[in-house]
Parts: C-alpha cells; sequence; structure tokens
C-alpha cells in the first residue's frame, strides 16, 4: 500500500509533463509555417516590385545578360502618324568580347549583369532609359557620365539641371525623356568599387518620323582630333622627299606582327626596283616594351614607320587613324613621289603589273584608283557591319567609295586626302572616309581599276597576272609565286 500511495501523484505530473511537451511542439511548427510564409511571400513580392520597376522602353528587353531586340517598329507602312512610342533598339557593338563583366575589389566581387558595351538607338521626342545591371556585395554606388567626363548621376540621384534626365536606383538606370539630337552621345556607367569597372552605352538619336528638315545633330569626333601627330620611327626611304620615288608602298601594320612583316621582306618585297620603288610599314603603339621591340626592328630593316598614337584593334577608329598617319608621313617625309599605294601586310604585290598599270597614270591628277563602289543606302541598324550613326553622317546615301583594304593615290591628291580628313567626323569604316567622304570633300575623283586589287582570296599564282595585289596566303606559297613573278616565265 505503501508504495502504491508514493506512485499515486506521480501519474498526473507525468501526463502533465506529456502534454506540456506536446503543445510546444505544435507551436513550434505553428511558429515555423508561419515565417515560411512570410519569407515566401516577401520574395515574391520583391520580384514583382523588380520586374515592374527594371522595366524597359517599347521593345527592349534584357535577357540572360544578353540584350535582345524586336525589330518590328511600331509605325504602320507609310504615310506614318506622329509615333506616340518610341522604338529603342539595343544591340552588342561588333568587337563585344564576353556577356558579362567582373571586377574584383579585395574580398568583394562585383558583376555587371550586361554587356560591356552595346547601342541604342531612339527617335527624337521620344524616351529613352539606359541600364547598367549590377550585382555586387556590398551595395555598389554607380555614376553616369556623358562622353568620359560630363557628370549626370551618382547612384538614385541627378546632379545635372535638366529636368528630362533622371536616375533610378533599382537597376542604376539613366532615363531621358523628350529626346534630342543633343543628347545622342557615349554614356558611361561607372562602378565605384571596381577602377575597371564600366559599362558603355552609345545613344544614337535619328530624326522623329515627318521631320521635314534634319535637326543638327551633336558634335563628334573628328579624325584629325583623335591621331596624335608625330613619329617615334622616320625610315630614310625617300632621300629629296621622294623626288625619285615612282611608288611608295606603306603597308598598314601592328605592333604584335613581325613574322607577318618578315614573310613580307623575304618574298615579294625581294622584286622591288630600290632605285625608284620604296615600302613602309605603319603602325602605332600599345606598350613600352613592345614598342623597344619594334624600334629595333626599325633599325634593323629601315623600313617600320611608328606613329604617336595607340594601336588597339578594339578601338574603332584605329583602321582610319593608321592610314590617315600614313598619308601625314607621305606629305613629311615623301611628298614627292608619284603615287601611293595603301595596302596591308596580309597581302601579296605583284610589281611587275603594278608597274605596268601605273605607268600612264598622271600623278599631278587628283585621283583614287581601286575597286570602286558607293552610292548606296547607309546602315542604320547596329547589327550591320557597315552601321553609321546619324551622329557621324547625316546623308541617307554613302558617296563614292573604293573598297577596302587596298588603294592607289596620286600625288597631287595626298595633300588634298589629308586636310579633308582630318576635319570631318570620325567613323570606323575608315575606306568610306578616306576614299569617300574625305576624297568628296576634297574634290578627289575615285577611278575603277579591276585589275589592281582582287578581293576574293585565292592560293593560284596566275591570279596575279591578272591582279596587282591579293591576299597572301603564307610564306612558302608567297614564295613560289615570288619566283615565277620574277622568272617571267608565268604559270
Amino acid at each position: 500500500m505503501g508504495e502504491d500511495k508514493a506512485a499515486t501523484p506521480l501519474l498526473p505530473l507525468a501526463v502533465r509533463q506529456g502534454i506540456s511537451h506536446a503543445v510546444s511542439a505544435s507551436q513550434r511548427r505553428s511558429l515555423v509555417s508561419r515565417l515560411v510564409l512570410v519569407v515566401v511571400v516577401t520574395a515574391v513580392l520583391y520580384c514583382l516590385l523588380v520586374v515592374s520597376s527594371s522595366s524597359l522602353p517599347a521593345r527592349q528587353q534584357v535577357l540572360n545578360a544578353n540584350i535582345y531586340v524586336d525589330q518590328h517598329t511600331d509605325a504602320p507602312a507609310p504615310p506614318p502618324p506622329a509615333p506616340t512610342r518610341v522604338q529603342t533598339t539595343t544591340t552588342e557593338a561588333p568587337f563585344h568580347a564576353a556577356t558579362t563583366m567582373k571586377a574584383e575589389t579585395g574580398p568583394h566581387q562585383l558583376h555587371f549583369r550586361q554587356p560591356p558595351r552595346s547601342v541604342v538607338v531612339v527617335r527624337r521626342g521620344g524616351d529613352v532609359q539606359l541600364d547598367c545591371r549590377v550585382e555586387s556585395k556590398p551595395h555598389a554606388i554607380v555614376t553616369w557620365y556623358k562622353d568620359g567626363d560630363n557628370f549626370l548621376t551618382m547612384g538614385g540621384r541627378t546632379y545635372v539641371d535638366d529636368s528630362r534626365i533622371s536616375a533610378h536606383g533599382l537597376n542604376w538606370a539613366l532615363r531621358i525623356r523628350d529626346v534630342k539630337m543633343t543628347d545622342a552621345a557615349s554614356y558611361t556607367c561607372h562602378m565605384a568599387l571596381a577602377s575597371d569597372g564600366i559599362v558603355n552605352v552609345e545613344l544614337d538619336v535619328i530624326p522623329a518620323i515627318g521631320d521635314e528638315e534634319l535637326p543638327a545633330p551633336r558634335m563628334t569626333s573628328k579624325l584629325g582630333d583623335i591621331l596624335v601627330p608625330g613619329f617615334e620611327t622616320t625610315p630614310d626611304v625617300c632621300p629629296e622627299e621622294g623626288t625619285n620615288r615612282e611608288l611608295l608602298i606603306g603597308l598598314v601594320s601592328h605592333p604584335q606582327y613581325v613574322t607577318s612583316r618578315d614573310r613580307v621582306r623575304n618574298t615579294w618585297l625581294q622584286l622591288l626596283d630600290k632605285r625608284t620603288w620604296a615600302a613602309v610599314f605603319v603602325m602605332g603603339s600599345i606598350s613600352p616594351a613592345i614598342m623597344e621591340g619594334n624600334k629595333d626592328e626599325a633599325k634593323k630593316h629601315g623600313d617600320v614607320v611608328i606613329g604617336k598614337f595607340r594601336d588597339v584593334s578594339a578601338e574603332p577608329y584605329t583602321e582610319g587613324v593608321k592610314r590617315l598617319a600614313l598619308l601625314n608621313w607621305v606629305i613629311e617625309h615623301c611628298r614627292f613621289a608619284n603615287f601611293t599605294l595603301v595596302a596591308t601586310h596580309n597581302e601579296f604585290v605583284n610589281p611587275t603589273l603594278l608597274k605596268t598599270l601605273i605607268k600612264d597614270l598622271n600623278p599631278d591628277e587628283p585621283a583614287i584608283y581601286g575597286i570602286t563602289g558607293g552610292n548606296r543606302t547607309v546602315a542604320r541598324d547596329p547589327n550591320d557591319p557597315s552601321y553609321l550613326s546619324y551622329a557621324s553622317y547625316q546623308r541617307s546615301q554613302l558617296p563614292e567609295y573604293t573598297s577596302e583594304p587596298t588603294f592607289l593615290v596620286s600625288r597631287a591628291a595626298v595633300g588634298m586626302l589629308t586636310e579633308a580628313a582630318a576635319s570631318i567626323n570620325a567613323i570606323p569604316l575608315y575606306h568610306i572616309l578616306l576614299t569617300g567622304i574625305a576624297a568628296e570633300k576634297a574634290g578627289v575623283k575615285r577611278v575603277h581599276m579591276p585589275q589592281l586589287f582582287k578581293a576574293s582570296q585565292s592560293i593560284e599564282a596566275c591570279d596575279f597576272e591578272k591582279f596587282a595585289v591579293g591576299h597572301s596566303w603564307g610564306e612558302p606559297l608567297d614564295k613560289k609565286v615570288a619566283k615565277k613573278i620574277e622568272s617571267g616565265k608565268g604559270c
């Protein structure tokens, strides 16, 4: 009986403890469920907020860090009404190398969730949004600049006295309402924690539908302003400023392509009559170390012209700058040469046929000789390799020009071309700029000479009996072709 009495009060206590434990577990499960629900709802609301706030202008979307474009226009077939919405076109630039740009700063890694370069096209009077999509820890401070030095926004604040321009903090967007022709520019988004962290957006403004008079575009860079004057090396290939030179061959090259230049020296360059002909390679510089090697090469061979401009292939105006530098060098050091052949180190030249082509030409007649073309509609689609912005070229038709990469310039035309080219807008299409736009402005005529250059690649020596210049296919074959030309036996 004593044991029964001792056990009796324990039973209610155990029951009470079990009930207490059960209630606590139930409460915990309920609390966890509520917390999960709150997190899910918060995440959904945040996603909806981001999507709604980061929507782009009409028909412009960003997917998977690449920019895709719906090319359909909002305007119906002509005659179109005044547009109520703006068609905005965004594409990657041709030289784009990666879809996501990353920058390391200490322990933090910063990402741009879009290509580092893009082009946006908008009609005058419309609205446009330029995005700078950033992922960062901690949150980065982003600033926008116009044409490199005009400070516009920082974070979500605007620091320019223009009510049309505003900043949007969620996706670091720059918004411009009622776009003007003067808004066409290069806009750069900088990330504060990464010195190399930038996104560049080129805004091209085209006339509004129905514009009777084309509004004046913004001022763009002149080719003469981009070219740094002067030369690091000046080979002595034109005694008395080229008084006895029938032809100077200027081969556009690149600092690192030493092997290509040696191939030329070991093949067709051996066929030149050094008494009346001369050849030089023209390039800029990319680093002090490589320039020292190029200077040693120039000292060894005496045929390298090194300009003081940056020779960076990714920069759009480099090829035009090189050719203008070549013509400037001719003016300074070989101005009495009858003709200048502009080509590249990738070409093979048949001196025998070239001599035949130029023997009856008049060097005092301002002319450019080559494969002529042109008089076609200007490409305004950024996807087109021949795209030209309205800011850089306002006319709807291109002038007559000679095809790249080879053309022949008379003595009388060299100075006229350099003067005209230095004062016109710089465009990436160097052959159109020099042999088209500059030639038209200077009054230099373009003469079709189909035998000067074979545009398609060929590996047959017989082709060089028909064309003075063609693509090289490497040193072994070039040597065989040179021997056939030298022997005079032909094919």
